[in-house]
């Protein structure tokens, strides 16, 4: 299980007036932090640069890549709380979740973000 005490945000992913979609990492460890919507907190999963690239060229959505992480149960960090559910309770409830990479506004987007980790 994820320690979220011990990670640390290496960039934003999507942004709109805070951190929609984070990368995070622990070591060899990547991982990502989806806001859920109803300021439910954010969720925070373990992904590897292979399947993080499948969603920023619009190969998965963010319901794809969150549900094919490796992690069973996922940890829910709000203003107040940490907890831990089961990974398929929260699949309906990540912001932008049925959205591929590409149909989300390149406003909030970081198109520089596959550059920058992928070099392609």
């Amino acid at each position: 299980m994820i320690d979220i005490k011990k990670i640390k945000k290496i960039d934003e992913i999507i942004n709109a007036e805070g951190t929609i979609l984070g990368l995070y990492n622990n070591g060899n460890e990547f991982i990502l932090g989806s806001y859920l919507n109803n300021n439910l907190g954010t969720v925070y999963y373990s992904v590897d640069f292979a399947m993080l690239k499948k969603y920023v060229t619009s190969q998965v959505t963010l319901r794809q890549l969150y549900l094919d992480s490796k992690d069973t149960i996922v940890i829910v960090k709000n203003r107040t709380n940490t907890d831990s559910f089961i990974k398929e309770d929260l699949a309906d409830s990540l912001e932008l979740g049925d959205n591929l990479f590409s149909e989300i506004s390149s406003g909030i987007r970081n198109d520089n973000f596959f550059q920058k980790y992928f070099g392609d």
